[in-house]
This record gives C-alpha cells, sequence and structure tokens, in this order.
C-alpha cells in the first residue's frame, strides 16, 4: 500500500501550455528531487521528454502508517520550495497536486531493472486528481482527506467530483483541498468536541481501563503510563477524548507534538 502524489508545473498564471524555461524547469525539478529525498519517496517523471509532470511514491519498501500524513506535507513543502525559488525568477513556477492511495507491485524489467507498477489506477486517480487541482492546490482522494484531516484542514466544502479517465468502477471520486497543517487550537477545539460525545461503539472496556488507571493514580499519589496504539483513522484520539470526558477531577492534559 503506497501514497502517491502527482504533479505538474504550471507558470504563475497556472497556464501549462507551452514550454517554460528551461533553467527554471530545472531549478524546480532539483528543489522536488531534494524533498524526494528529504522523505524518502520514489520520484518518477512520466513524460519523457521534460519535467513538467512528475510522481512520487511514500512507502516503496517499508510502508507505514503514517505515509498520508509525509504525503501531506511533503505537498505543502513542494508548494512552499516553489514559492521561495520563483520569489525572484523571472519564469516563476508553481504546481498542482494530486494526492492517492493505492497498490502497486515491483518488478523486474528485461535488464534487471526494477519497475514499479501500479495495482489498479491509483496513479490514474492521482494524475486526475491532479488535473484539476488549479495553480498552488493540493487534491486528496477520500481515504487521505480521511486519514490526515486529524493533522492537516481541508477545505470544508464537502469535496469536489473528479472525474478518472478509464476507471471501470467508481469512474467519479470525491475530492478535497488541502490547506494546511491544523494549528494547535484547532486540534484541542477538535479534542475539546470529542471529550463531550457520549458513547463510543465497542471501545467501553478500553475506555474503563483508562478511568480505572486514573483513578489508581489519585489513589496511590503514583505515576502510571498507558500506551494507545494503532494505525491511522482507527480512532485513538477519539478513544482518549471520549475518555478524558469521564475523568473526574478533570486532569490538566498536556499535548506534545
Amino acid at each position: 500500500n503506497v501514497v502517491v502524489v502527482a504533479g505538474r508545473l504550471l507558470d504563475r498564471s497556472g497556464v501549462a501550455e507551452g514550454e517554460p524555461d528551461s533553467s527554471a524547469t530545472e531549478q524546480a525539478a532539483r528543489v522536488i528531487e531534494d524533498i524526494a529525498f528529504k522523505y524518502d519517496a520514489v520520484l518518477e517523471w512520466p513524460a519523457q521528454t521534460n519535467k513538467l509532470t512528475f510522481r512520487l511514491l511514500l512507502g516503496i519498501g517499508r510502508t507505514s502508517a503514517d505515509d498520508p500524513l509525509h504525503a501531506s506535507r511533503l505537498s505543502l513543502d513542494v508548494l512552499e520550495a516553489l514559492e521561495g525559488l520563483s520569489a525572484d525568477s523571472l519564469s516563476p513556477l508553481v504546481a498542482a497536486l494530486g494526492i492517492s492511495r493505492g497498490l502497486v507491485n515491483t518488478v523486474r524489467s528485461g535488464q534487471g531493472r526494477p519497475r514499479i507498477e501500479p495495482v489498479g489506477n491509483v496513479f490514474d486517480v492521482a494524475r486526475e486528481l491532479c488535473n484539476s487541482a488549479e495553480a498552488n492546490q493540493v487534491l486528496a482522494s477520500g481515504e487521505i482527506y480521511r486519514l490526515a484531516r486529524r493533522i492537516f484542514a481541508f477545505e470544508d466544502d464537502g469535496g469536489r467530483l473528479v472525474s478518472v479517465t478509464g476507471a471501470e468502477s467508481a469512474p467519479s471520486l470525491r475530492a478535497y483541498r488541502l490547506r494546511g497543517a491544523r494549528t494547535r487550537e484547532e486540534r484541542a477545539r477538535e479534542s475539546a468536541q470529542l471529550a463531550s460525545q457520549v458513547g463510543l461503539v465497542g471501545r467501553a472496556s478500553e475506555i474503563q481501563a483508562l478511568v480505572e488507571t486514573y483513578d489508581e493514580v489519585l489513589s496511590s499519589v503514583t505515576s502510571s503510563y498507558v500506551g494507545i496504539v494503532g494505525e491511522i483513522g482507527v480512532g485513538k484520539t477519539a478513544l482518549v477524548s471520549a475518555a478524558l470526558g469521564r475523568l473526574k477531577p478533570s486532569p490538566l492534559v498536556i499535548h506534545v507534538d
């Protein structure tokens, strides 16, 4: 399971027609290569004749539950880096990006070189998201949105429908525009809202275990540690927030990023 970031370079007005200044394109390519190295992402240039489109894959070799988060941050880093690169350029370039998640296979060609091939339409989805995004925009698939929205903010417009060329099933999907990383205040407000919710289906025993641990710490005046482990999106934050709402007296909560 990998996360795919597809991108295309545009001039400042958002136009992709014509051939941008070659020196500006090469500078942008080097920036993207540096960012790929930073995130341990595989970088591909789908067009053989130029570097106006690119594809970054996270999770090749070692898949992480945090790959959707890393892809979101990577995408924002690309936009920010190109903005800085273009500040004093006569031929400024920006990017439009799309993020999707899916399966790939690593196969070897006749010459023994590894080649990455998609399973299904994961590359097509990322490309169509990218093509639907405007200059300086990042569009994410619904799965990326669900997995990253705790940490990253998205436009609160319900998303938009994007058609996927050649898709036999689900020919269109809902895309969400990534705005940026959530502030600590935004995350704290959401945690408070979750804590006020009554009931969390299937988590009664876990909540009770946290409440009992808290009561034991208060009565014994000692310290205790509880680890909440699970992949992104399974409900760790909701579980802790629900438990916090039941602790008496209310504890002082310290968030560490």
